[in-house]
């Protein structure tokens, strides 16, 4: 998405992106990959792309146990892409500097794990995510009516998993293992109440929020795509500098650090 900055739009903005320079927008069209001829321009949007592969891949790895084996072959392209954008937006032309802010991964939002089997068309209404300070809520409205999902065929339960990644982007660091809420959600009972899932979210990260639905007939899960969804439904950058409180084991993206403009 598009935003103002300074006056200036940056972002993405239907077919075209907007970076900003100096004194002025520059507008390159929103590039499908393998589309292209190899100039030295493209050569170079080439090795930008090859970066966003990799931050789409330490992103997929963070929640590689709770996609379990079921995967879309073509997850990876459809992050990188929005990954690819995301990045093209916030960076500096003339310093090629990433100048990251707050919403500029908002494009990750939605991002489906499985095509044939989408999270927003299994839930009726999406969740809610406030932050105050550190502490982000994914909160999901009560409706007393009807459940919140959709239960297809033979399920009678889903297993509800909200998963949080976190990305120190600067260090080349993340987190090790994703903080993980849930709950098991039954056919027949609707929510009484609202339902939050809460986290301490530390300064200076970004993070990335994962929805995960799991079916169950009875106790036994259920085998096959149509019973597994998994979907990013927020991704943000908290401001500020990043504070140790020992609360995460980190590990390095090796290959992956954004250098901060000085």
């Amino acid at each position: 998405m598009a935003r103002d900055k300074n006056r200036y739009l940056t972002g993405i903005l239907g077919s075209v992106v907007l970076r900003r320079s100096r004194k002025s927008v520059i507008i390159t069209s929103r590039v499908v990959p393998g589309t292209m001829k190899q100039s030295v321009e493209t050569k170079k949007i080439a090795g930008e792309f090859g970066v966003a592969s990799k931050l789409a891949r330490y992103i997929r790895t963070m929640f590689k146990y709770d996609t379990g084996i079921y995967r879309d072959s073509e997850m990876h392209n459809r992050l990188t892409v929005e990954v690819h954008h995301s990045l093209l937006a916030c960076k500096n032309e003339e310093t090629a500097f990433y100048e990251f802010e707050e919403d500029t991964f908002d494009s990750l939002t939605m991002v489906e794990h499985l095509i044939k089997s989408q999270v927003r068309k299994r839930l009726y209404r999406l969740p809610t995510v406030i932050r105050d300070g550190e502490i982000v809520t994914v909160s999901f409205k009560n409706d007393s009516r009807r459940t919140m999902l959709q239960f297809p065929g033979m399920s009678t339960s889903c297993k509800l998993t909200v998963s949080v990644g976190l990305f120190r982007l600067v260090d080349g660091l993340m987190i090790s293992t994703p903080m993980k809420k849930g709950l098991m959600l039954q056919k027949y009972k609707p929510l009484n109440a609202d339902l939050d899932f809460v986290f301490k979210v530390p300064k200076g990260c970004l993070y990335v929020i994962c929805l995960f639905l799991r079916y169950y007939r009875a106790s036994t899960l259920l085998e096959g795509v149509k019973w597994h969804a998994g979907s990013i439904c927020y991704a943000r950058i908290t401001p500020g500098n990043f504070e140790d409180d020992q609360q995460h084991h980190w590990i390095k993206m090796p290959d992956l650090h954004f250098i901060p403009p000085k």
